[in-house]
């Protein structure tokens, strides 16, 4: 459930963001100014808002905002081709070992019928050992 939360972080990361850009707009458009001290001032505010971020989510505002829904479906995409993978790989190690027991078992019966004379082979040895 992790990727959730992620991918929620990263909505309301990129929507933080909108307020300060709405306000250095307004700033740049009143002031008439260069965009020079309205960089600064973002800088600031989005390394404040990082910290402040990562110090309530344990993880870096630019690492959940780059984490689009896409990469997250393919997030749960992989788990999911991983985990059916895995079952399959359990059913067939399951149906391998009731084979080989199978064969096994097949394999003692044969013998044991070899022995009584169930095969021709066995029918002769019989024979020989009535004689």
């Amino acid at each position: 459930m992790e990727e959730t939360t992620s991918a929620g972080s990263a909505c309301e990361g990129w929507l933080s963001l909108v307020p300060p850009a709405a306000a250095i707009n307004l700033v740049l458009k009143q002031t008439n100014s260069s965009y020079a001290p309205a960089a600064v001032l973002f800088t600031v505010w989005f390394t404040a808002h990082q910290i402040y971020t990562f110090i309530n989510n344990r993880s870096s505002l630019l690492m959940s905002s780059f984490i689009t829904a896409d990469s997250f479906a393919c997030t749960i995409m992989r788990k999911r081709k991983i985990s059916i993978r895995r079952s399959r790989r359990r059913t067939r190690r399951r149906i391998n070992k009731r084979k080989s027991n199978s064969r096994a078992a097949a394999n003692s019966r044969w013998r044991i019928g070899k022995a009584a004379g169930a095969t021709r082979k066995g029918r002769k040895r019989r024979m020989e050992e009535e004689e």
